[in-house]
């Protein structure tokens, strides 16, 4: 797993933003093809997902939380994460 990609695609659903959709399919992708997840963190992944995709429902969601509940477990994740938020508050980054 791009733990990079997984991070913006999260970044990109939790503040509902204009590649969203693309955000969605992008980790659902990453997350599918990964060989660092288990089966049942794929499934709540998966499950997470189809939720958002089909109510629409971003943000601060119930849906979104549980991604967010199974990524941080990885700390490939936590790092990314760090840095692009980091990167977000100085400037260097939009």
């Amino acid at each position: 797993m791009d733990f990079e990609t997984a991070a913006e695609c999260y970044y990109e659903i939790k503040r509902a933003g204009h590649y969203k959709e693309e955000a969605l399919e992008l980790l659902w992708s990453e997350c599918s093809s990964s060989n660092v997840l288990t089966e049942a963190e794929k499934i709540v992944l998966t499950q997470a997902l189809d939720k958002i995709q089909r109510s629409g429902r971003l943000g601060d969601s119930a849906s979104t939380e549980q991604i967010w509940t199974v990524l941080t477990q990885h700390g490939g994740f936590q790092r990314e994460w760090a840095r692009i938020v980091a990167e977000r508050l100085l400037g260097k980054r939009k």
